[in-house]
């Protein structure tokens, strides 16, 4: 599910995550708006430990879109254990794309 991460912007000291994530926000609002398949999301660079913004592309933002509206995954023959992890990684990418006040805002499946 990871592969189609892409690197957006390199790592910077100059703007705090909650800005970025701010960032991303608007951005993701933006391609929800216009049926774009993109999801922009805040990651910490494990060499430099600073923010960086990365996005999703395709199937994987449009989950991540679907997880933010209250849809969780049901992927046929998959134990819930399974589930129950990528649910996990699709809500982070989800708060990692939101401020902290519009991800508490959702209603989350379980």
């Amino acid at each position: 599910m990871t592969s189609n991460r892409l690197a957006v912007y390199a790592p910077t000291t100059e703007r705090s995550e909650i800005d970025l994530r701010e960032w991303c926000m608007e951005r993701n609002r933006w391609c929800a708006k216009h049926k774009m398949d993109r999801w922009y999301y805040v990651a910490i660079a494990k060499d430099t430990g600073l923010p960086r913004i990365e996005q999703k592309q395709g199937l994987v933002a449009d989950e991540v879109l679907k997880v933010t509206q209250g849809w969780y995954p049901d992927y046929s023959g998959w134990p819930a254990e399974k589930l129950k992890k990528e649910f996990g990684l699709l809500k982070y990418f989800a708060r990692q794309g939101l401020t902290d006040e519009a991800f508490k805002g959702l209603r989350l499946a379980a």
